[in-house]
């Protein structure tokens, strides 16, 4: 058993956390797995809360041990939350990108201070994240960063303005694929996955139907838009190409209908739904931006609008 201690407004709670409890945070299949999941035995604040760079906003650092190594994260709640428990997004940084700069560009934080959403941002080790095939250094330890989101994840269900229904996990670029990683590797709790800019590191049979909402760039030179299964990436991994990937999903989820598809702009929305237990599909197209995070045009919506609303609607 171990304590969490949550530190807010001045407020500290204690929660004990059961054995049954923690096996379930961490607990997550073998299969193609380069490490062996570990226990996770604490989680303290690293800091007092302090008032964010976004106005509105208060941003808590925190730490939690999974097996020998102490991880940290951040929560970024709205200052002033309204009535009623709100969504958790659980955003995974891009490779080489520092904490700061990723809540920076991803566009999210005005959602936290409007109080509409609750954003939490775990670090990778080496700012990078094992998601199978790649990448960086947290690949090249084989670090388990299923298990340190996995971990993020119970915590974040358990925070009093928290609806643990609606907790979803999203990344960009590495993250995404960790992100992936996360929602192949079995049933995890997380209501839905934000995809940014990433494809699967590992082969991906998850164990439940998983909403999705793909965003892609059709001229990403890192993420291949079309092609269908291309050459493996590494040894027994299949890539598949945006497109593949999305059409794999949803005849995994066992959607019945779509894609119905909507334009706004330049952006492109094709939509599956009537998907197999209430899951559904999106894939999001921007047409231009390389493999960088798309942005807003006159007359076209930023991508942190379709997150949102994918929140919104999961």
């Amino acid at each position: 058993m171990f304590t969490l201690v949550i530190v807010a407004g001045g407020v500290v709670t204690l929660r004990a956390w059961g054995a049954t409890a923690v096996a379930q945070v961490h607990a997550a299949e073998a299969t193609a797995r380069r490490y062996v999941p570990v226990p996770v035995t604490s989680a303290v604040p690293a800091s007092s809360p302090s008032v964010s760079p976004t106005p509105g906003t208060v941003a808590t650092d925190m730490s939690v041990t999974v097996g020998p190594r102490t991880r940290t994260f951040r929560v970024i709640e709205p200052i002033h939350p309204p009535g009623g428990r709100l969504p958790a997004l659980i955003f995974l940084h891009g490779r080489d990108a520092a904490l700061d700069i990723e809540i920076a560009r991803d566009g999210l934080t005005p959602y936290a201070a409007d109080g509409r959403l609750i954003l939490v941002y775990p670090v990778g080790i080496g700012r990078s994240w094992n998601a199978g095939s790649c990448c960086s250094v947290a690949q090249s330890m084989g670090l388990d960063d299923v298990s340190f989101i996995r971990a993020v994840m119970g915590i974040v269900k358990g925070m009093a303005l928290v609806d643990p229904a609606r907790v979803f996990i999203g990344g960009y670029s590495n993250g995404a694929r960790m992100a992936y990683r996360v929602a192949c590797e079995g049933k995890d709790g997380a209501a839905g996955y934000v995809i940014v800019g990433g494809l699967p590191a590992v082969n991906c049979q998850p164990s439940t139907a998983v909403s999705i909402l793909q965003v892609a760039n059709r001229t990403d030179r890192d993420v291949a838009y079309s092609g269908g299964t291309l050459p493996a990436a590494a040894a027994g991994i299949r890539r598949n190409s945006v497109l593949a990937q999305v059409d794999a999903v949803a005849s995994f989820d066992g959607c019945a209908s779509g894609p119905a598809r909507t334009t706004t702009g330049a952006l492109t929305i094709d939509s599956w739904t009537a998907c197999r237990d209430g899951s559904r599909v999106d894939l999001a197209t921007y047409p231009t931006s390389s493999h960088f995070l798309p942005v807003a045009v006159p007359g076209t919506p930023h991508y942190s609008e379709l997150v949102y609303q994918f929140i919104q609607d999961g």
